[in-house]
């Protein structure tokens, strides 16, 4: 009785950190968000105000009679000006696309249970984590058309962001993981595939426990799927796995509609 009692303990203490690490996670992001927002925006507009001077010099130098000697110096320089305002462009559109996965990932604006897209969670989730796949693994998307479902979206992006790392770190060189929605009478189902190195069958039943840990394998240290199963348990839906060791693993999500 004492040893549960203090079990039991361990995971409302874990549970409750994962709250408090995620108030917090939240806060830090707001303060990114801002910061980073105000000299992405001054940077969009400095470039754009230079693009249009490039484009008035263009027109100056096509509309007056200029040495050709002249043209054929400036122009590899204006050349290296129009290549480097696109390339200027790229980038500030990715950091864009990060901060705003990064709100959405964080969900400032949705503190409280509300209908989610899981898709917009989902996809979310992988823009932060892009730098990790380093063009090594594909993503493949079978996405159904899914309702809203009602959560606590900063949650489920937390759900999302552990199984989508395991995923990740569970493939050693090159690989595909496969994301797949579907919708039932009742409930909806999020799938999470990999063709990684995969769980051996006599630890599959352990992994959701709060103290699984094990060197070299594909779940890390921690409590990650624990508190995976914690959210989804809260949400009154299910998780399971299913894994073949060489040739990857499944973790499926089944939600209440």
């Amino acid at each position: 009785g004492v040893e549960q009692l203090h079990e039991e303990m361990k995971q409302k203490e874990t549970v409750l950190l994962q709250s408090k690490k995620m108030a917090a996670l939240g806060a830090l992001v707001a303060g990114m968000v801002h910061e980073i927002n105000n000299p992405l925006g001054v940077i969009h507009s400095s470039n754009d105000v230079s693009k249009r001077c490039l484009s008035k010099i263009m027109s100056v130098l096509e509309s007056q009679p200029v040495p050709s000697d002249i043209r054929d110096r400036l122009a590899p320089y204006l050349e290296t000006l129009g290549d480097n305002f696109k390339i200027n462009r790229d980038a500030i559109e990715r950091i864009s696309s990060f901060v705003t996965g990064l709100k959405s990932f964080s969900k400032l604006d949705s503190a409280e249970c509300s209908p989610v897209d899981l898709h917009e969670g989902l996809n979310s989730t992988l823009t932060l984590l892009e730098h990790e796949m380093a063009g090594r693994i594909t993503v493949k998307r079978e996405f159904g058309d899914l309702p809203k479902v009602r959560c606590f979206a900063a949650e489920f992006n937390q759900v999302f962001e552990h199984l989508l790392t395991n995923a990740i770190q569970a493939i050693e060189a090159t690989g595909t993981i496969t994301m797949r929605t579907s919708v039932g009478d009742d409930t909806v189902t999020i799938q999470i595939t990999d063709t990684g190195c995969g769980i051996p069958p006599e630890q599959i039943s352990t992994i959701f426990d709060p103290i699984f840990s094990r060197k070299g394998s594909r779940i890390k240290a921690g409590f990650g799927l624990f508190t995976c199963a914690n959210i989804i348990e809260k949400h009154n839906g299910q998780i399971k796995a299913a894994s073949k060791v060489g040739e990857g693993a499944t973790f499926t999500i089944t939600l209440p509609k």
